[in-house]
């Protein structure tokens, strides 16, 4: 078994290097075109620039540019019993300045657009992130 047609890009950072994360979501992402694929695979390296950091990384999608929409994980329910949906806002913990973080997260698409956001919360030096976005077309 594998998947089939499978497109790989750097969204954010390249192979070479990762790029200087910020704050805000806006100082790091990237909209990625994933009509006709049904999964992505997202790799995610995250290197702190000191101890005890934080990266996140947001997922949004829709059928164009102007209409995007945070993804949802898991429905949860509230206290009331009522159905809440959970946003895929992912958390990479880091404890020691200079080490990576690595993560595999496979996401489904049934989208046109992609965008994949980091930020990182930090007392210090900003540290690095590498995203790279593998499609997925069909599983054989």
């Amino acid at each position: 078994m594998y998947w089939n047609n499978q497109y790989t890009t750097y969204e954010i950072g390249s192979v070479v290097s990762g790029s200087t994360l910020t704050d805000s979501y806006t100082g790091n992402t990237n909209t990625s075109d994933v009509r006709g694929y049904k999964m992505v695979t997202v790799y995610i390296e995250y290197t702190p620039g000191v101890d005890t950091s934080d990266a996140y990384i947001q997922f949004e999608a829709g059928p164009d540019l102007s209409l995007l929409f945070p993804k949802t994980a898991l429905l949860d329910v509230n206290t009331s019993g009522e159905s809440t949906t959970r946003s895929h806002i992912f958390k990479l913990e880091a404890i020691t300045a200079g080490v990576a973080v690595k993560r595999r997260l496979l996401i489904d698409t049934a989208d046109i657009k992609l965008r994949i956001s980091a930020k990182e919360i930090t007392s210090g030096a900003y540290g690095t992130i590498k995203v790279l976005l593998t499609r997925h077309e069909q599983f054989n």
